[in-house]
């Protein structure tokens, strides 16, 4: 008796779970509720948004979690605001010491990589003519200190320590997730011999250009500290790699730096921001020259190079 009822039993008990298990097959993949388009993928780490709309939501939340140059109290945020508005020198002490207690550390942990190392042209060109390890890097416009970073492989590699900065908020919080053991700064190179304030502008998803006013929709208020001020905050005065891409503002921050006052060994500059004739007089009237023009385009490795090579005289 039992093993003819069985059959029919079995069925019954599954027939509901059937039916849920289309119910909810169709509205994920038909009614595009919870669906993915074809060819759609999560924005992986270190790689931005290449959606205005989605980049912005994405900074807003960061913001307000208290990231970025954000997490300093207000009182931190106040004092700059003083440093801007009084435009306070580059050597003033009171900026020094407030940029001594503001600058991240280096971690002191192994370096975090979400993807294969890539040794970038201007790493190699680098690599190729100091030949050295333990050096010593600045890098402005440091992203999110993993993606095209031109100093990670001389870090991983060479053993060399550095100073990263980074005025994207977003992308610097992510920066400070990779454990690079450096010192790092949420914030812009001056392009002044002060403390300045600048705003970032959002374009079509890519990096923003700063500017000095608030013109566009789409902003972030970034502070930013001249190149001697850093360098005088963590006791540095030789610099072995200067690299410098911060989408247009290149030839006001080198026209800043007193380079009879600090030994920068090397650099690499972006140079399609601006005219050539602007790099090649300011670098040579401090003693430089053009070691190499680099103009690489491989988008297969996020790799978009327009650099200037400079070596010390």
């Amino acid at each position: 008796m039992s093993l003819s009822y069985k059959g029919p039993l079995l069925k019954l008990c599954f027939l509901p779970v059937l039916i849920i298990l289309v119910v909810y097959l169709y509205s994920h993949y038909f009614t595009g509720e919870h669906s993915t388009n074809i060819g759609e993928r999560p924005t992986s780490i270190g790689e931005r948004p290449t959606n205005i709309d989605e980049r912005t939501k994405t900074r807003t939340s960061f913001v307000s979690q208290n990231l970025g140059f954000s997490s300093f109290p207000q009182d931190v945020r106040n004092k700059f605001d003083e440093f801007a508005r009084n435009k306070v020198h580059s050597r003033d002490p009171e900026l020094i010491k407030f940029l001594k207690d503001v600058m991240r550390p280096p971690s002191g942990n192994k370096v975090l990589k979400y993807r294969s190392m890539i040794k970038t042209p201007q790493a190699e060109e680098i690599d190729n003519i100091l030949k050295k390890k333990g050096g010593f890097f600045v890098e402005a416009g440091a992203y999110d200190g993993e993606t095209a970073s031109n100093t990670l492989f001389l870090e991983v590699e060479r053993g060399w320590s550095g100073l990263l900065v980074e005025p994207d908020p977003y992308f610097y919080t992510q920066l400070v997730g990779k454990n690079r053991n450096v010192w790092s700064i949420n914030a812009c190179l001056s392009p002044f011999n002060y403390a300045s304030k600048l705003y970032l502008q959002e374009s079509n998803g890519q990096l923003g250009k700063l500017q000095a006013d608030k013109s566009s929709k789409f902003v972030t208020e970034v502070p930013c500290f001249p190149f001697e001020s850093l360098l005088l905050a963590i006791d540095r005065k030789t610099v072995d790699f200067f690299s410098l891409d911060v989408e247009g503002g290149e030839v006001p921050i080198l026209k800043t730096i007193k380079f009879d006052e600090f030994d920068i060994k090397t650099l690499a500059v972006e140079y399609r921001h601006g005219k050539t004739e602007e790099y090649y007089e300011v670098m040579g009237k401090n003693n430089y020259n053009m070691s190499k023009i680099l103009k690489i385009d491989k988008p297969e490795l996020s790799l978009y190079v327009e650099d200037f090579i400079f070596v010390k005289k």
